[in-house]
């Protein structure tokens, strides 16, 4: 769950009863809508479900990368007779959310469109973190990065600091 280009690795050989899904399950991410609300990670677990529902699928592999990883984890501990397994990339769910932090203020100053030569999206920028990532993925992780309105990230970070997502990690049963 994320953004497509966050999840382009292709399976050299999967397995003949698998198949894959890639949905915009977070609002405003890839081609989904950006309403100006309902940005919690903690909301957009039953639209997984949903999509589960309406794809007849009883139980699935998720995987998520950045906010989709919160939204797999939270999905993980709500909905665990849905999920078999998961896995978190570039997982922020962990990290506590407070008014007035680093992520706090710079989120609260975005403006449209956004401006990548920012100190915050700078810093943000996937070839910019403890981790190494090829320059591919992080030009184009930045490039959906770019494309997310201010209003989404001030209500993503609003909701983390409201309703921490880490809530949901001793709830998690799934490897």
């Amino acid at each position: 769950m994320d953004r497509p280009a966050g999840m382009t690795v292709p399976l050299s050989s999967p397995p003949s009863d698998w198949a894959g899904v890639v949905p915009d399950v977070a609002r405003s991410e890839g081609a989904s809508d950006a309403p100006a609300f309902c940005y919690s990670p903690t909301q957009m677990p039953d639209d997984a479900r949903q999509l589960l529902d309406a794809l007849k699928i009883d139980r699935a592999s998720v995987a998520g990368h950045s906010m989709g990883s919160m939204v797999t984890m939270a999905m993980a501990a709500e909905h665990p007779d849905r999920v078999e397994r998961i896995v978190l990339v570039g997982s922020i769910a962990l990290v506590p959310v407070k008014r007035g932090d680093w992520i706090w203020t710079n989120v609260r100053g975005l403006k449209w469109p956004l401006d990548p030569a920012s100190g915050f999206l700078r810093e943000w920028h996937p070839g910019n973190q403890p981790t190494p990532v090829e320059r591919a993925f992080a030009d184009a992780a930045m490039k959906d990065i770019l494309s997310v309105q201010p209003h989404v990230w001030r209500g993503v970070i609003g909701e983390l600091t409201g309703v921490p997502v880490a809530r949901h990690a001793a709830d998690v049963r799934a490897p």
